[in-house]
């Protein structure tokens, strides 16, 4: 009898044990979930703010009075908390609906130049070319480079909507290779190539410029030093002034004067909020003429 209760009290005790051992396990599940969910509380609200502050330097950037070297474009607004918004005129980049927009050989003579400037062979770039020229085009166009349509691939047959539409023409895959590609090209600005934000190897492109004359004149108009959208940058009142910078004369003016401009209305505006160690970032584009309410074209989140 002695042996029997001794087995009960042990059963007893392992079954406690066991309980207990559950029971643990139970709560320090519970615990961890309720860890958890407070972190993803706190980096949602984290989040949250991060995402008002890059508000807020959205908001700054298109004030009508503000302009690319405006101080208050960055700010803090306690511990941890900042924005930092930049402005970049959308002329610096190739419009490339542009530069296909009625076939003119010298605009597409200068898509090709960008072309080549990324690493596309003379093959690549007359494919790509004449495949973008059949995606715009109406139905049934095709040039002598273009792609067969079939089942598989149909061109848009209307101009381009969105960058995005790029990898889906036929001959562009050597240029979406290229990492850079979209921060080369726009469909936003007015078209031609703005001279105020445009890097050398764009002004370049444009004929009759050349390297030395775009590198010569974008350290005049940086300044001492050497940076776009500050306050000892070189500010020309027209685009005639600034090809005359260039030592061009009337008569090559004359002949480029379609291709740039000076001061595209169209901007870029990239902002981040920090929060913590959370980060959120806001592109806005936007035309936003002098002293005008500003009108938004594309705004994106992430």
């Amino acid at each position: 009898m002695r042996q029997e209760g001794n087995r009960e009290k042990g059963s007893t005790i392992l079954l406690s044990m066991w309980a207990l051992l559950i029971l643990s396990a139970a709560v320090f599940a519970w615990a961890r979930l309720i860890d958890a969910r407070i972190d993803a509380a706190a980096e949602a609200n984290l989040g949250l703010e991060a995402r008002a502050l890059a508000h807020t330097g959205v908001q700054i950037a298109l004030h009508p009075m503000v302009t690319r070297a405006t101080p208050a474009l960055s700010g803090t607004t306690g511990y941890e908390r900042s924005y930092h918004a930049t402005i970049v005129g959308e002329g610096s980049k190739l419009n490339i609906s542009f530069l296909i927009a009625g076939e003119d050989p010298v605009k597409l003579g200068i898509l090709k130049a960008y072309l080549e400037l990324r690493g596309l062979d003379f093959q690549q770039r007359e494919r790509f070319v004449d495949c973008l020229l059949d995606w715009v085009g109406p139905p049934g166009t095709r040039h002598m480079h273009g792609a067969q349509e079939d089942e598989n691939y149909k061109p848009s047959n209307k101009p381009l909507t969105s960058l995005d539409e790029i990898p889906l023409v036929k001959g562009s895959e050597p240029l979406v290779a290229y990492e850079g590609w979209r921060d080369d090209l726009t469909l936003w600005s007015n078209g031609p190539l703005d001279l105020e934000s445009a890097p050398a190897e764009f002004i370049a492109l444009i004929p009759g410029i050349g390297e030395a004359r775009a590198e010569q004149f974008v350290r005049m108009r940086q300044g001492a030093d050497r940076i776009d959208g500050t306050d000892d940058d070189y500010q020309f009142n027209n685009v005639s002034e600034a090809l005359t910078a260039m030592g061009l004369t009337q008569e090559q003016q004359s002949q480029i004067s379609h291709l740039v401009t000076y001061r595209d209305t169209t901007i870029r505006v990239d902002s981040v909020g920090q929060a913590g160690n959370v980060q959120r970032k806001v592109q806005v584009i936007a035309r936003k003429p002098t002293g005008q309410t500003p009108q938004i074209l594309l705004w994106t989140e992430r």
